[in-house]
């Protein structure tokens, strides 16, 4: 929760610095600039450009620790991915403001790389937020995709299946994507575990490998039914 606060505060100072005190010498590549280079920009768009972007990013994570603070599941990847697409329009934005050739290049340069770190980001998120399968096999039950594993037979210990998903802590190596849980998080009362659940349609599958917590369910609750009584079935051979 508070690193949103956090990530509203600086934002906040710095539409503040920039826009409403004038500190034009925090602007990148301005401060370095030349006096022609200067006289070639219209500063005072530019930081009031910067002053709206600051401001109205400050309001976005905000609002995300104010949800997080009423127990809403909101993550940062939203946060972020929007501070992307707003860091992207601001420098094509500002680039009507600076005459100067070397810096339309350097923005068309930071544009498209900002472009590539969203695709890359939204390609994560749709992996993370697809139901993960599984397959129960002579070696045992593999869990397969992002952070999936195969699980002895053997190895499997206090295998049960859960009407209600314990409470869930931090993420410590993981994706949250709404309710789609997918990697290492921490139980508030069991300690680490791995997950690969949707937290909004149980019932889940639980079981213990080598002193790890691990917990699975499917698309729906049939789907869950069905693998556990495939697990009981194989671990009964």
């Amino acid at each position: 929760m508070w690193v949103f606060f956090f990530m509203a505060g600086t934002f906040l100072l710095i539409g503040i610095l920039v826009h409403a005190l004038k500190m034009d010498f925090l602007i990148s590549g301005y401060n370095t600039m030349s006096k022609e280079q200067k006289d070639k920009v219209d500063i005072r768009k530019v930081g009031k450009a910067m002053g709206i972007y600051g401001y109205i990013n400050a309001i976005v994570f905000a609002v995300m620790g104010i949800l997080r603070f009423m127990n809403v599941n909101v993550q940062m990847t939203y946060g972020l991915i929007f501070m992307a697409i707003s860091t992207a329009y601001l420098i094509k934005f500002i680039g009507r403001y600076d005459q100067n050739e070397k810096s339309a290049k350097s923005a068309k340069y930071s544009s498209l790389a900002t472009v590539a770190v969203i695709a890359v980001v939204a390609v994560m998120m749709f992996i993370s937020s697809r139901p993960v399968s599984t397959v129960s096999g002579e070696d045992g039950f593999t869990i397969k995709g992002m952070y999936g594993d195969t699980y002895s037979w053997s190895e499997m210990e206090n295998l049960k299946l859960l009407d209600q998903m314990p409470e869930v802590g931090m993420r410590t190596n993981g994706a949250a994507i709404g309710t789609r849980l997918t990697g290492h998080f921490n139980l508030k009362d069991s300690g680490s575990a791995k997950l690969f659940v949707n937290t909004g349609k149980p019932p889940f599958i639980y079981f213990e490998s080598k002193g790890k917590i691990i917990i699975w369910n499917g698309k729906d609750a049939d789907e869950t039914q069905t693998v556990y009584q495939e697990i009981l079935e194989n671990k009964d051979k």
